[in-house]
């Protein structure tokens, strides 16, 4: 056996198959999809190569995959399927009955239809470096209660690279991103400008959901009218950021962004102490770093850091008149190593 055709056994929920044979090398759009497959776990051959649109999309006896050694264009973490360079995200099982899943770090593209009706999740956290969000890449996770969107994705609709939308129509009417998400309590935006949003993106999700984007974001009016629009009442709510933030040692990475809440940075080796220069983005916001206040556009104090660990220093900005609108960056400290 070579192919498996398009929508070969969708929704054949009796078919109890755990490995594809080898030899095997095309599996076709929702050629599997609501079927009864993987119970236990899924193996793929090392002669596959080539996974349709939706091959297995909302299969919720699916456990997990396992990608044989040898395979070039998949590979398999976890019981995740990714391609072969976990560079994109094609599958998560619907049958993992894990509560919280962390995408690696190494993805930058969510494939349509990614984790759709995968109802155990109630929290997925997703790597600063990934840009796409595939169409209904959540649609139907009816656990799902938050989830941040990193300021790389620019786009809830655009799927540059991966197959076309319209290859994905049949599996289960997906449409909007996070349609039938009807747990959802929380969606983040960190870009500095809202990224282009799709039609029915909050479809069947509670009206009483909150969307969060950054205070300096441009755009982000799209994103109160797409939410009217699918019928969430609470308007979306503006966070404080910081402006600038620069270090008297060392480079933050990624650069800095006032949405973007995580960072890194590395001192030469033998740096002791690390001042840190916060700026509000408007006069009166109040900063504290390590809970010491600092100045805005001014130095604070010097952070004392460890020889032969990670430091993790901690700076929070307040919005002037709210103290609770907060928002808190962390930068974890590490030094070069030795020379010589």
């Amino acid at each position: 056996l070579r192919e498996v055709g398009d929508s070969a056994f969708g929704d054949c929920a009796a078919l109890a198959l755990t490995a594809l044979p080898q030899g095997l090398e095309r599996v076709g759009e929702s050629a599997f999809a609501g079927s009864g497959i993987g119970a236990g776990g899924l193996d793929l051959p090392a002669s596959l190569t080539e996974i349709g649109a939706g091959a297995f999309a909302s299969i919720p006896s699916l456990t997990g995959f396992r990608v044989a050694a040898g395979n070039p264009a998949y590979a398999s973490r976890d019981g995740v399927l990714f391609d072969a360079g976990l560079t994109t995200l094609l599958n998560y099982p619907c049958g993992s009955t894990g509560s919280a899943y962390t995408v690696p770090d190494s993805v930058t593209a969510l494939a349509p239809t990614a984790f759709v009706a995968c109802s155990s999740l109630e929290e997925v956290t997703l790597p600063q470096g990934l840009t796409i969000i595939g169409k209904g890449a959540f649609a139907a996770c009816t656990a799902l209660k938050r989830i941040t969107i990193p300021a790389g994705v620019s786009s809830l609709v655009d799927v540059t690279g991966l197959p076309s939308d319209s290859e994905y129509e049949g599996v289960g009417q997906v449409t909007g991103t996070f349609a039938g998400c009807t747990s959802l309590e929380e969606v983040r935006f960190l870009g500095p400008v809202c990224p282009t949003l799709g039609k029915n993106l909050f479809q069947e999700c509670p009206s009483t959901m909150v969307l969060i984007y950054p205070e300096d974001g441009t755009g982000y009016e799209a994103l109160a009218d797409q939410a009217a629009e699918d019928g969430i009442a609470s308007e979306p709510v503006v966070q404080v950021v910081l402006k600038s933030l620069t270090l008297s040692a060392g480079t933050l990475s990624p650069a800095f962004q006032g949405g973007t809440e995580h960072y890194a940075v590395t001192v030469p080796h033998g740096t002791k102490d690390l001042p840190l220069t916060p700026t509000a983005l408007r006069p009166g916001d109040t900063i504290t770093v390590d809970g010491v206040a600092v100045v805005s556009g001014a130095a604070s104090q010097s952070v004392a850091l460890k020889a032969e660990e990670e430091t993790v220093v901690t700076v929070i900005v307040s919005k002037e008149g709210d103290s609770a609108n907060t928002r808190t960056y962390t930068l974890t400290v590490t030094q070069d190593a030795p020379q010589g």
